[in-house]
């Protein structure tokens, strides 16, 4: 999943082109298409991607296996309250050639001329019709934000801080059974002048009412590198959130370990 991670960030360049010129004519994003569509989105593995530019949007989509790439170009229509794709723009759908690692090898274009309607039913969630080859049929996405990536930190101290954010699904073996977790992961590794790592694993649940990503997990150390790493505690819980683009970190145990700490995207 990290590899998705890092794959999906680099096609944030795909319409680069299209955000430096909403910013070099100052174009103002349409409030209520922000409100409504701003966000990644997730259904499954598979993931929407939506970016608001004045009253336009891009859309990019990933299928479950990420095999499939879809890019789309949108139009805002205030009466449907509906993203339409504009003919003529990039409309594309990509076939990858992945490796056993998740990498891609290669790519192909398999029509430049698709065409889709997305909206948000009215318990939230992402409807996406494809009016090509109807392949969002059968499936809503779900709101998850924009904590996906990679962030990192200097402390007021020296100390480095490396954040990773990823959507995760897996089988979890509990006493009563397995059963499938499917939500955020957070790694977080502080390494200090002294030698000694500190690690914070979470996992959790977007609050899409709030805006925060709330998790809980533990806190790990290793003294020195190659010793043991030991466990400090089993039951931190934390809060992160976005604010100007950056990670905020508020560590809900004692210690408060976010405090005062600002990660930025280490994505490019």
């Amino acid at each position: 999943m990290k590899k998705l991670t890092a794959m999906v960030m680099a096609l944030l360049m795909v319409f680069a082109c299209c955000a430096a010129m909403a910013e070099e004519t100052e174009i103002q994003d349409n409030p209520e298409m922000v409100e409504l569509f701003d966000s990644d989105w997730v259904s499954g593995t598979s993931h929407i991607m939506i970016f608001p530019y004045g009253e336009e949007a891009n859309v990019q989509i990933m299928n479950d296996n990420e095999t499939v790439l879809w890019l789309y170009t949108c139009k805002y229509d205030p009466e449907q309250k509906a993203l339409v794709t504009i003919p003529g723009e990039v409309n594309t759908k990509h076939v990858r050639e992945v490796d056993e690692e998740g990498s891609e090898t290669g790519r192909t274009v398999e029509y430049e001329d698709g065409a889709a309607v997305f909206t948000v039913n009215a318990d939230g969630y992402l409807v996406w019709k494809d009016e090509k080859e109807d392949a969002g049929a059968g499936r809503v996405y779900e709101r998850i934000g924009w904590f996906r990536g990679d962030w990192e930190c200097t402390g007021e101290d020296g100390s480095e801080y490396e954040c990773s954010i990823f959507w995760d699904m897996e089988e979890v073996d509990e006493e009563d059974g397995p059963w499938v977790f499917t939500g955020y992961k957070v790694n977080i590794i502080k390494s200090g002048k002294d030698g000694v790592l500190l690690f914070w694993d979470y996992a959790g649940q977007y609050d899409k009412e709030t805006g925060i990503l709330k998790v809980s997990g533990c806190k790990l150390y290793q003294m020195d590198e190659g010793g043991a790493i030991e466990n400090a505690y089993d039951n931190g819980s934390a809060e992160f959130t976005i604010v100007d683009n950056c990670l905020v970190w508020k560590d809900l145990t004692e210690e408060d370990a976010g405090a005062g700490l600002v990660f930025e995207s280490a994505n490019g």
